[in-house]
């Protein structure tokens, strides 16, 4: 569930090391979700950019 809130990759890849899955066996077991984390940017958006 944690990962379809995830924001970016970078966080998706922490919630995916928490549970101790290597890339290859997140893709084998989740690969919805490994598609959706595909569409993520890679880190987060500066917050500073919106505050204009």
């Amino acid at each position: 569930m944690r990962i379809w809130m995830a924001v970016s990759k970078a966080e998706a890849r922490l919630v995916r090391r928490e549970h101790q899955l290597s890339e290859e066996e997140f893709v084998d077991r989740f690969p919805e979700l490994a598609k959706y984390v595909q569409g993520l940017p890679d880190t987060l958006p500066h917050a500073d950019e919106n505050s204009t």
